[in-house]
């Protein structure tokens, strides 16, 4: 019986001292306002529009989940196949439910009225967790995953996070180096093993 590495824990640290100014400053170089209801249109080799969503919106990203979910079982070293954990549907119930709340938010990035990107971050207290960030593949090498995460860092500079973690699944090289130049840095071994059937 093995025992495998299945997460990576990256974190970040920030040192916070941001009032109204630099927070401005900030959703000015990502392209929004300070409201939730911000969108903003950048140009690269398509026009791509960013906006946050509501929770009725969710279930429009459940082909975005399950390629993520698609992603995951292609470059996993060590557990190919069980991608996803949870089930899509309730990882979209869960979201509904923390944005309700105020814990979550979320980002897309449309394209040709189609959504081709997305991002979802929660706060706990004074820590930041980078959920999700997924770009269809036809669309990674444009810079919205950089879009996305300017998003997220301005999310978590409002509400005064001053750590932010995420999980990278172990084979996912190109999102770990994404990340890293990004500012992360590895903190945590996460590791798991299958039971055999039947314990």
């Amino acid at each position: 019986m093995a025992i495998l590495l299945h997460h990576v824990r990256f974190s970040i640290t920030y040192d916070i001292c941001v009032g109204r100014r630099e927070r401005n400053l900030l959703w000015r170089k990502v392209g929004m306002s300070d409201s939730a209801s911000s969108s903003v249109v950048w140009r690269g080799a398509m026009s791509v529009r960013l906006r946050t969503i509501n929770r009725t919106e969710m279930p429009l990203l459940e082909p975005l989940y399950l390629e993520l979910a698609r992603h995951h079982n292609e470059v996993s070293a060590h557990f190919r196949g069980s991608y996803p954990s949870v089930s899509v549907e309730d990882q979209i119930k869960e979201c509904v439910e923390d944005i309700a709340a105020g814990k979550s938010f979320v980002a897309v990035a449309e394209q040709g009225g189609g959504i081709v990107a997305f991002c979802k971050v929660d706060i706990v207290g004074d820590r930041g967790y980078l959920e999700e960030l997924v770009v269809k593949p036809e669309y990674r090498g444009q810079g919205i995953g950089s879009k996305l995460m300017d998003w997220a860092d301005g999310v978590f500079l409002e509400h005064g996070v001053r750590q932010v973690e995420l999980l990278v699944v172990v084979g996912n090289e190109d999102a770990r180096r994404f990340y890293e130049q990004r500012g992360f840095l590895p903190s945590v071994l996460e590791m798991k093993r299958v039971q055999p059937t039947g314990c």
